[in-house]
């Protein structure tokens, strides 16, 4: 599972309260932005232990065992820190992990032999978006211009100005985003049921836990259909 250093008190962090006095005991709980739905935040990069909530502070004020605090990527948190008599002293809301959502992208290629004075090239193992300077064309390793050589027919689809030789290679390249997973957030009523894809991944409120999406069924972190 994904998840992100969190920017509150994410590694080896000491609290302090408003007396500058160590926060020995102190609680820092987590829900999620906006909310009071408590929101499981997790102990190593892993993301495989959760942290108890409240975090209870050792004696030196810093979140116990490992010292980090990591968060599930694309949630938002809110963070509420209490001395150990429950007595708030701060609190931050709309917290993402460091780098949540850092999108991350990659090239799809296809190269296509042209035929005989051949103009329109049809995609069909790749795609992309017309007018947004993410296809680039060569034709025999050579770039070609937009709107000099060619126009972006349609997503799939290209049409040369010029008829090209027999035996032509052209080769389209486009890049595209390899975060296709975005996580989601609501309640076990609210699951989507549209776009989803194996892996799509979803925040459960009302179970509090992040569930993964296998072709047919939600399942927990341990495999088990929930």
């Amino acid at each position: 599972m994904a998840v992100n250093l969190s920017p509150v008190a994410g590694a080896a962090a000491q609290f302090f309260d408003n007396s500058g006095q160590v926060l020995t005991g102190g609680k820092l709980y987590t829900y999620l932005a906006g909310t009071t739905t408590p929101a499981v935040t997790y102990t190593q990069s892993n993301g495989i232990t959760a942290h108890a909530n409240p975090i209870v502070l050792n004696a030196a004020g810093r979140v116990p065992d490992s010292g980090e605090i990591w968060l599930t990527n694309s949630i938002l948190y809110k963070f509420v820190l209490k001395d150990s008599s429950d007595v708030q002293i701060a609190t931050w809301d709309n917290i993402s992990g460091i780098n949540s959502n850092f999108v991350t992208y990659g090239t799809q290629t296809q190269t296509i032999t042209a035929t005989q004075s051949q103009t329109i090239f049809t995609l069909t193992t790749i795609s992309y978006t017309p007018a947004s300077n993410s296809l680039i064309v060569y034709v025999n390793g050579s770039k070609q211009i937009l709107t000099t050589n060619y126009t972006e027919t349609s997503s799939t689809s290209v049409t040369f100005v010029d008829g090209l030789n027999v035996g032509d290679l052209v080769q389209f390249t486009t890049v595209v985003s390899s975060n296709v997973n975005p996580i989601n957030a609501g309640t076990t009523a609210q699951r989507p049921v549209t776009g989803l894809v194996v892996g799509s991944q979803y925040y459960d409120t009302t179970l509090v836990i992040p569930i993964w999406y296998n072709g047919t069924v939600w399942k927990n972190a341990s495999g088990t259909t929930v």
